[in-house]
């Protein structure tokens, strides 16, 4: 009788093994689909090319920060000057300046009626204002794109911790040696015992695909925040991996739902709950999983928030004609200056120009971080820590350790050092 209860015992781990088997190798053969082998990310701040160019639009390995901290950068960066995206970005107020300069020059020198200047006294008074007003919209971009970072950069963790302690601490009061205080046990072959047997089957079945469901939802989470962070085409992208990595119903649901992230969040919650009702998982696990699934859902309120609030526009609005304004009274006021050439002039107005224009830009792009945060290599890996979670979690020995039973099935822990044959 013991041996054969120890070979049902046995055997059950291992429907769930193959269970977790078949998660891996479905993600891992969506993660070589053409949807989500597409790296490129919508960047305006920097191009993506061959080039060195360490951008915001990849997670950076040890190769790319050794680049990035090189001697040779200041070469790099002054022979790749033309090929700036920010350059790009800032090339039509920066030629109107320009163009601007060399009229107010040819003027100046050409013709005979009143030079046209002005004091340089003021643009000195008004340079700290507007610096000012540049810092703040820049340290306020930096803080908004700074809090997307640290929130996307959490999910993986949060899945992979997710995926253990569902995978770990679920069907631990299910079948389970009998001890003293329990019924006594059917005798071997008997009806009773081979209809236990079945429902111990059963229920390590539904176990089994319950986890199975929930690792893959979990899978899907990043590829759900990218598309509900950017523009419809994600969503189609979305249906093509959900429809490789979810069971038909599932995908059903998700092209029912227009916010496929609340339905995510919900799917995991009923199968979370599910488990505990059935007394398949204790109350600490059911409590630690709660907690990730509510970080979850912090995450998506935090992304919301940002790509949906954005810094008062007014304070952008009126910056930009404070800097315009600026930048364009101060050719008036360096011609002014005795002995000012035209190439000191032009040099003079088209150096500064660039440089406080380019301020402005980079706090522009980084005022929306989802636009240059790399999300599709974000959703590729947090993919792939499933994957790699529930390979873990399989080739454990065994996934339902003997004596760790919840309490509230009515079956206690065993005692260390009993052993099965007592």
């Amino acid at each position: 009788m013991l041996c054969l209860l120890a070979t049902a015992l046995a055997s059950l781990p291992e429907l769930r093994r193959v269970a977790m088997m078949r998660v891996h190798s479905d993600v891992m053969t969506v993660l070589e689909t053409p949807e989500c082998r597409d790296v490129s990310m919508p960047s305006r701040l920097e191009m993506m090319r061959e080039s060195f160019a360490p951008t915001m639009t990849r997670l950076w390995d040890r190769s790319i920060w050794r680049a990035h901290r090189s001697d040779r950068r200041w070469r790099h960066f002054m022979l790749d000057w033309p090929n700036s995206a920010i350059l790009a970005s800032i090339r039509g107020p920066l030629l109107s300046l320009i163009v601007m300069t060399v009229v107010l020059a040819v003027f100046n020198r050409s013709s005979r009626l009143p030079r046209l200047t002005l004091p340089l006294a003021p643009l000195s008074l008004q340079a700290t204002s507007i610096g000012l007003m540049l810092v703040f919209r820049h340290n306020q971009a930096h803080e908004r794109y700074k809090e997307a970072q640290q929130a996307v950069g959490g999910l993986q963790s949060i899945v992979r911790e997710l995926v253990e302690l569902m995978l770990l601490h679920s069907g631990q009061g299910a079948p389970m040696p009998a001890l003293p205080k329990s019924p006594p046990l059917p005798p071997a072959g008997t009806a009773e015992a081979q209809a236990a047997a079945e429902e111990d089957a059963r229920i390590e079945q539904r176990i089994s695909n319950d986890l199975s469901v929930a690792a893959r939802l979990l899978a899907m989470f990043g590829w759900a925040l990218k598309a509900r962070l950017h523009s419809d085409g994600d969503m189609r992208q979305l249906q093509a991996i959900a429809a490789g990595l979810l069971p038909p119903q599932e995908v059903r649901l998700l092209a029912l739902e227009p916010t496929p992230l609340r339905l995510l969040l919900l799917r995991l919650r009923a199968i979370a709950g599910d488990l505990r009702n059935r007394g398949e998982m204790g109350m600490d696990a059911f409590r630690f999983v709660e907690e990730r699934i509510s970080k979850l859902s912090i995450l998506c309120a935090t992304c919301d928030r940002l790509a949906q609030y954005p810094i008062p526009p007014s304070y952008h609005r009126h910056g930009s004609r404070a800097l315009m304004l600026w930048l364009g009274s101060l050719p008036f006021a360096l011609e002014s200056l005795p002995g000012m050439r035209v190439a000191q002039l032009l040099v003079a107005t088209a150096f500064t120009a660039f440089v406080t224009l380019g301020i402005d830009q980079i706090a522009i792009e980084i005022e929306q971080p989802f636009d240059v945060l790399p999300l599709h290599i974000l959703a590729a890996q947090t993919s792939r820590q499933v994957a790699d979670g529930v390979a873990a979690c399989a080739a454990l020995p065994c996934a339902l350790p003997v004596g760790f039973a919840p309490k509230e099935r009515g079956v206690e822990p065993a005692a260390a050092g009993t052993s099965t044959a007592a």
